[in-house]
């Protein structure tokens, strides 16, 4: 299966454990993988045959606004579930880094994997 990606989106967002955390907008960077047939995409030239990762930068940049996250997980997980509910990918693998939760490393971050 083919494959459609975003690497490192960056966003700024309410997200920590601890509400001080959640009272400064952080930078979390999203890697994101949708599995998609492009054949189709290929043969018409069509932007209208795939899916257009520019929509849905435009839709997460919507989607973020306003909310805010204890976890990384759930972030990721609603993510996913708003990938599944308006594009047509038959399987998203999302990468979430946080550049700024462990002061010694570049990242910190989850990764999941579902399919519809």
């Amino acid at each position: 299966m083919d494959k459609i990606f975003v690497k490192n989106a960056k966003y700024m967002l309410n997200v920590g454990v601890g509400k001080a955390e959640r009272s400064v907008k952080q930078e979390i960077m999203l890697d994101l993988e949708m599995k998609y047939d492009t054949r189709k995409s290929a043969e018409t030239d069509d932007i209208k045959d795939t899916i257009d990762y520019s929509v849905i930068n435009k839709r997460l940049l919507q989607f973020f606004e306003g909310k805010e996250f204890r976890l990384i997980e759930r972030l990721g997980q609603e993510v996913v579930d708003l990938i599944f509910a308006e594009f047509r990918a038959e399987e998203v693998k999302l990468a979430v880094k946080k550049p700024a939760a462990i002061k010694n490393a570049e990242y910190s971050g989850i990764e999941i994997v579902r399919k519809r």
